[in-house]
């Protein structure tokens, strides 16, 4: 349990706290089972690191009930890192040969095609965007991630849509041979594969100025995971609405939308990398009225229930984490909700009912600016 040799004043605070973070862990209200709450889960995870269990596969699953939203630590009056403890819980879990089962299928997936979707998405990316935006040298590159190119790969032709419209042309699209950044195997627990992974895209995006991404897990594996390997990118790197706002707020026409809307956010945006301000920023300028005020927002926002190893392991519980989100979207009278990320797009698209609009910002954005005939 040496993964967990940092975290020991954590694990202690966590067993003597009176569970103020039960309310706020999507896996816990999903699941409906104290042993998923963070309180649980920790708990758990001191009694193994105390050796007053055993690590078995049975005691080490609640390592794997966790969507890494941080939401728990949002809550925490200690800032306890509870997602961070489960997250080393994990990899000694795998070391420990006690992990899952269906990790081992999940990994050979990954270690066939780069990426956990079954399909080469290089390719599929040169199929979707213009011959002419394809570069490997280019100062700037917009770099999809595997999320959106699997689930929502209209995104990505609309991207470079949107910088023709804007008159954007020193941005190519990122051609290099491996278009997911390994974020899924840390948060499966597979460190040693995810450090191999890491090290080749860092090789592949070195001497790149600026990455924009519409990808919050891309954010994150550039900004805090791959240098915490040591893998430090020297580029600046920006989601797509840091990138967007101060173009379309120099180009836009008068806002014509009128929907009642909602912003989901990204969790892994507002509370792993602080980007709050400018998703709403750039929205507000293209909605006439602005967004339904959520009870779980900011850097409390609520789960879709996308992240790893939950949306993998245990997808009901998945599903359950974005009903509650769904729900509360509907209940704040939202006929429209607007994501930030491709992997809450298509977890929200999936599970909404047909009365709910579910759109990402690059749809937005990409609507406004090419009119209703688009």
């Amino acid at each position: 349990m040496t993964n967990l040799d940092s975290y020991k004043a954590m694990l202690d605070t966590c067993i003597t706290c009176p569970k103020l973070c039960v309310h706020a862990c999507p896996v816990g209200e999903a699941t409906g089972n104290e042993r998923f709450s963070p309180w649980g889960k920790m708990t758990m995870a001191a009694m193994m690191y105390r050796g007053l269990r055993p690590m078995t596969a049975e005691d080490a699953e609640v390592f794997y009930y966790c969507l890494g939203c941080m939401q728990c630590t949002a809550v925490c009056k200690p800032l306890v890192l509870v997602e961070e403890a489960l997250a080393q819980g994990r990899i000694a879990a795998h070391r420990a040969g006690v992990a899952p089962e269906a990790i081992s299928d999940w990994a050979d997936n990954f270690r066939r095609f780069n990426n956990p979707y079954g399909e080469d998405l290089n390719d599929k990316q040169r199929d979707l965007v213009e011959e002419m935006f394809w570069s490997e040298t280019p100062q700037a590159i917009y770099l999809p991630g595997s999320t959106q190119l699997a689930l929502a790969p209209e995104h990505t032709s609309r991207v470079f849509k949107i910088f023709q419209m804007l008159g954007i042309d020193y941005v190519g699209l990122f051609v290099g041979t491996d278009t997911d950044l390994g974020v899924s195997l840390y948060r499966m627990g597979l460190e040693d594969l995810f450090r191999k992974h890491a090290y080749r895209v860092y090789r592949q995006l070195l001497g790149f100025k600026l990455i924009v991404t519409a990808d919050a897990d891309v954010l994150y594996a550039l900004r805090i995971l791959l240098p915490r390997y040591g893998y430090n990118v020297t580029a600046r790197v920006q989601h797509i609405s840091e990138f967007l706002l101060p173009y379309v707020q120099n180009h836009h026409n008068e806002a014509t939308d009128d929907r009642p809307w909602a912003l989901h956010e990204s969790p892994t945006m507002t509370r792993h990398l602080g980007i709050e301000a400018e998703p709403l920023r750039l929205l507000r300028v293209l909605f006439r009225h602005s967004s339904r005020s959520l009870h779980w927002r900011g850097r409390e926002t609520w789960s879709s229930g996308c992240e790893e190893p939950v949306a993998t392991l245990y997808p009901e519980v998945s599903k359950n984490v974005a009903t509650r989100r769904i729900n509360e979207i509907i209940e704040h009278g939202a006929r429209l909700v607007v994501t930030t990320s491709p992997g809450d797009y298509a977890q929200l698209k999936k599970h909404a009912p047909s009365h709910l609009a579910v759109e990402d910002i690059i749809d937005i954005v990409y609507d406004h600016f090419a009119g209703p005939d688009a």
